[in-house]
């Protein structure tokens, strides 16, 4: 399988994958991994130097950049498009910080507008496409649909479905099933990868009665071990 389509554990460590930790932070809503942010200022970072110009030892954005800055940074932040400053060592900062520390909507807002300018859209097919692919990368909650105008962000699940999925893991971890708790985190990462049906494969592996007998045939063990423990005692109190 290729790395675009990714593979299950592909971004999952042995203590996640086991519980030994959390579940790395894509994969649940609202938030985004430092791992993706980086991903996407790394994107964005290289479209807006591509739209620079030389000038002695400095640069200057072009006025179509210029221009799209403007649009974008205007239209998130609120602002008049004149209010707005284009020099180019005061522009990279706005969109690092966005992008780098804002809450997640924020972050999902700016792609949203950049994507969707109307001047720009045309020859933004390659920042649309490396930024979809990084939210599927990296396992992340959300998925960028761009195949059709208006390109838009969605959740792979509800807020309430992630929680529940959560809350699950954890019980059945506390229960002992490991085994079925990881095949729930793995159902977990297909759906956010919308990969459904490998996501009901998974489920279903996590309720096999494997897990299930392997699980009562350790309590059964435990409890007939206690039951002869018992027995010894009052053998030898008597």
């Amino acid at each position: 399988m290729n790395d675009k389509q990714g593979r299950p554990n592909d971004h999952l460590t042995f203590s996640e994958r086991h519980g030994y930790a959390p579940l790395p932070k894509p994969m649940r809503l609202e938030e985004l991994s430092g791992d993706l942010r980086r991903d996407i200022w790394n994107v964005m970072r290289e479209v807006l130097i591509s739209m620079r110009e030389p000038d002695g030892l400095s640069y200057y954005f072009s006025n179509e950049g210029r221009h799209l800055i403007e649009r974008v940074l205007g239209r998130l932040l609120k602002m008049p498009e004149d209010g707005i400053d284009t020099e180019y060592d005061k522009v990279l900062n706005p969109f690092r910080m966005i992008i780098l520390k804002a809450k997640f909507f924020r972050v999902l807002d700016l792609i949203e507008i950049f994507s969707n300018d109307e001047p720009y859209r045309s020859r933004s097919s390659d920042f649309r496409t490396r930024i979809a692919d990084s939210f599927q990368r990296h396992g992340a909650a959300y998925r960028f649909d761009i195949s059709k105008f208006p390109f838009r962000f969605s959740p792979c699940s509800s807020k309430e479905q992630g929680e529940a999925t959560k809350r699950a893991i954890e019980a059945i971890s506390e229960s002992g099933m490991e085994g079925a708790a990881t095949h729930l985190r793995q159902a977990a990462h297909h759906i956010n990868r919308c990969r459904f049906a490998d996501s009901v494969r998974e489920s279903i592996s996590a309720v096999e009665p494997s897990h299930v007998g392997s699980l009562l045939s350790h309590r059964l063990s435990a409890k007939h071990s206690k039951s002869l423990r018992g027995k010894d005692c009052l053998t030898t109190g008597t």
